[in-house]
């Protein structure tokens, strides 16, 4: 006798079931036993064959199932990814501006403090917002306030000085 294969003992209790039946039947029909061996061998080959075919059709649900939840995944991700670079930009965007205010500020302080007129100019108060520059404070004269307001006009980067000096009496 041949070696038997493991996987074919899966179905043998059922083999041997179809076999006892038919050899009943074929006693009780006086068939010839290698009749109902044949039946059981084709029985078998097309429960084999309904199998495979059962597995195969459940194997390519699967897959088609496994591709659009992947597809899902990957949408999201993308979605994810376009969301925080567009944040990162927005951020960045904001601390550009914001640092490109601070050094405006900076500057207009440095230079309205570095000049001759730095005593006049001691209590004026610098800020920035989208490259306005506003001075508030208090000046001794009408013309230091047109000083500082010049000075500032000068730094690179201002586009605006809007004044809110007022002259000390």
């Amino acid at each position: 006798m041949g070696k038997r294969k493991k996987g074919n003992l899966k179905n043998y209790p059922i083999v041997l079931c179809i076999l006892f039946l038919l050899t009943i039947l074929s006693f009780s029909y006086n068939l010839p036993i290698s009749f109902a061996e044949e039946k059981t061998k084709g029985s078998v080959k097309e429960s084999v064959k309904e199998t495979k075919e059962a597995i195969s059709e459940k194997t390519k649900e699967i897959a088609d199932e496994v591709r659009k939840k992947k597809k899902i995944v990957i949408e999201d991700i993308k979605e994810g990814w376009l969301s925080v670079k567009k944040s990162v930009k927005d951020t960045y965007s904001s601390a550009k501006e914001e640092l490109t205010e601070t050094a405006i500020t900076a500057k207009v302080k440095a230079k309205l403090l570095a000049g001759k007129k730095r005593t006049a100019f001691k209590n004026i108060e610098v800020n920035t917002k989208d490259h306005t520059v506003t001075l508030t404070g208090k000046v001794k004269t009408a013309k230091d306030a047109a000083d500082a307001i010049e000075s500032a006009l000068n730094v690179g980067g201002v586009e605006k000085v809007h004044s809110e000096l007022k002259v000390e009496n």
